[in-house]
C-alpha cells in the first residue's frame, strides 16, 4: 500500500486488512428484524466495500466502477482512520446518529460525507494530504 503512503501513516497502511468476498452479507440479526415486521436498514449485499475498525470488506458481486478502485480503497481507508481517531465506540455513535439524524440517508451520513470529499481530492490528482490531519480537523 505504498501507493498510499503520501496520504495516511505507516501504521495505518500496516493496520489495515483487506478481504474479497462473493458478497457482503447481511448482519445475522437482520433475521431477527425480519421475523419482527421490521426491514432492513441497510442491504450489505448491494454494497461494493465495507470497513469494521481495520478491516475492509470488497465484494466481487458488486466491484468498484472499472478505473475506481483506487479510490474506493481510499475511501475505505479514510474509515479505518476514522475509527482510530474516534475509537470503535465513538465511530459508531456519529455514523448511527449522523445517519437517522440526517433522515437515513447514506449520503447525509458526516463520516461518510468526509470521507467521499477526501477520496474525491484524492481522485483528481492533486497535491498530497495528511488524512489523519483533515480529520482531526473536522472532527474537533
Amino acid at each position: 500500500m505504498g501507493y498510499f503512503s503520501a496520504f495516511f501513516d505507516c501504521d495505518v497502511l500496516n493496520l489495515a486488512r483487506i478481504v474479497e468476498l462473493h458478497a457482503i452479507p447481511n448482519p445475522d440479526f437482520y433475521s431477527s428484524l425480519a421475523q419482527m415486521g421490521i426491514p432492513a436498514p441497510i442491504d450489505f449485499r448491494e454494497m461494493s466495500g465495507i470497513t469494521f475498525i481495520d478491516t475492509i470488506a470488497f465484494s466481487r458481486a458488486r466491484p468498484a466502477l472499472p478505473g475506481a478502485e483506487m479510490q474506493m480503497l481510499f475511501h475505505e481507508l479514510v474509515h479505518v482512520m476514522q475509527y482510530r481517531v474516534l475509537g470503535t465506540d465513538e465511530f459508531i455513535r456519529r455514523y448511527v446518529t449522523g445517519w437517522a439524524e440526517n433522515g437515513f440517508r447514506y449520503d447525509a451520513i458526516p463520516l461518510e460525507r468526509w470521507a467521499y470529499e477526501l477520496d474525491s481530492r484524492f481522485a483528481t490528482g492533486g497535491q498530497p494530504f495528511s488524512v489523519a490531519r483533515e480529520l482531526e480537523a473536522q472532527l474537533a
